[in-house]
């Protein structure tokens, strides 16, 4: 006798992601900007479960009490796109178990967002090719076509124009997450008032990644947003200057803050600027991770 084994539950998880460049190019007619980046997932991850039920509706639940359990949840919209425009006959329940810190420039929301995507595509056997996945993730949102597929990726566009890369080379990389509140909006607001410079690293840093040179991409590391986002909040500008007095190979912002990040050659010294640099910003959660390929 033949059985049909039916999938109820889909486990996966939503990796988060760096930027080791982040150049801000010209102001779009739609508001946004067009930009140029180096994306990169690392080893931090928020644990997404999708179970199907029968009320054709949609709920979510989290262990996190500042994400959304609503609609307004990019997670609850991925869900909502796959379920009416496959004709679902389901609903979904979505538990998102929360590691990556909201708001924090490490693109939680959206890398919860795209495994909602591809957890769907899976639990209902929809068969959405990955070019048709990455249509409806830059309908949700800039940083959601790159954490479909994750690992190290240039972006342009608005982010949404992405182009795959040789692996990252390995290095142990610490994240650094102050406990500020920065809008994306108002720093992207800010960088068209003061009209600071405007300094490309892209291309540099992915010729880096294509040479597997690790103290090349280290060092020039950049994100145009740094200056607006200390100048607001010096203590991300001393976060940087802390992990450069530790002797990291190089340390950056990643997106519009409040996330600092650096590159070490050994995991011990990684350790060892932890353990320094805790003492001086005892409110700062830190985590020690690779790069994910």
């Amino acid at each position: 006798m033949l059985y049909t084994i039916i999938m109820k539950t889909f486990i996966t998880k939503a990796w988060a992601k760096i930027n080791l460049t982040l150049d801000i190019l010209e102001k779009r007619a739609d508001g946004y900007h067009n930009l140029e980046s180096v994306m990169q997932t690392v080893g931090l991850y928020d644990t997404i479960i999708l179970e199907k039920n029968f009320s054709r509706g949609i709920s979510i639940t989290t262990n996190a009490a500042d994400c959304p359990a609503n609609a307004s949840n990019l997670a609850y919209k991925a869900a909502e796109r796959i379920l009416q425009g496959y004709n679902v006959p389901h609903g979904l329940s979505i538990e998102i178990r929360k590691n990556i810190p909201i708001a924090a420039g490490l693109a939680g929301g959206s890398a919860d967002c795209a495994a909602t995507l591809r957890g769907c595509n899976e639990l209902f056997g929809l068969k959405i090719p990955n070019e048709k996945l990455l249509q409806i993730a830059a309908e949700l949102g800039a940083d959601v076509p790159f954490c479909i597929n994750g690992g190290t990726q240039l972006a342009a566009g608005t982010g949404t124009l992405l182009t795959k890369l040789p692996n990252h080379p390995p290095t142990t990389i610490v994240l650094a997450h102050l406990p500020l509140k920065l809008s994306t909006a108002e720093i992207y607001a800010a960088w068209d008032t003061l009209k600071y410079p405007k300094e490309r690293q892209t291309a540099t840093v992915a010729d880096a990644v294509k040479s597997q040179n690790v103290q090349k991409i280290a060092e020039n590391l950049a994100n145009n947003l740094t200056p607006v986002a200390t100048s607001a909040h010096a203590e991300i500008l001393q976060l940087l200057a802390a992990f450069r007095n530790q002797s990291s190979l190089g340390a950056s912002m990643t997106g519009s803050g409040p996330t600092v990040f650096a590159y070490f050659d050994k995991e011990a010294a990684a350790f060892k600027a932890i353990k320094n640099i805790s003492q001086e910003f005892e409110n700062c959660v830190f985590y020690c991770v690779e790069p994910k390929n």
